[in-house]
């Protein structure tokens, strides 16, 4: 006979998948722990080249938050254009700090875009709205 999947993990699955991409630890924890609280399965990269390992691994990706300066030469920017070209239906959200006088753009197009430092709340409402919009 057949094990029967556990029913928290039924609902888990079901829930949407956010993949927070932050190479400061604090950052990502915090951000990481107000969604899980908001019922979000997360997903937790430092840096380009884990986000990609996941992206590529098969595990469903719903939204996209990352920082745009991940300390490594591929950007949040960059990860965004990957998305916009190898799964367009998975919307980005960009973070940063950095002094910006233009709206970042991903594969040439306005990526979502919310500045440091951010109140989760609206980081929550975006990541929904965004969703919704799929």
């Amino acid at each position: 006979m057949e094990d029967a999947v556990p029913p928290a993990r039924i609902k888990q699955e079901g829930m949407p998948t956010v993949l927070i991409v932050e190479d400061h630890f604090m950052t990502r924890w915090s951000a990481a722990q107000y969604l899980r609280a908001q019922g979000y399965r997360v997903l937790e990269a430092v840096n380009f080249t884990e986000a990609l390992g996941l992206a590529n691994s098969g595990t469903r990706i719903d939204v996209v938050f990352s920082d745009v300066e991940l300390g490594e030469e591929q950007s949040g920017l960059d990860l965004a254009a990957w998305f916009s070209k190898h799964r367009p239906y998975t919307p980005v959200l960009l973070t940063s700090g950095a002094d910006r006088n233009d709206s970042p753009h991903a594969g040439g197009r306005p990526a979502a875009f919310v500045r440091k430092p951010y109140d989760l709340t609206q980081v929550g409402q975006m990541l929904r709205s965004m969703l919704e919009r799929r």
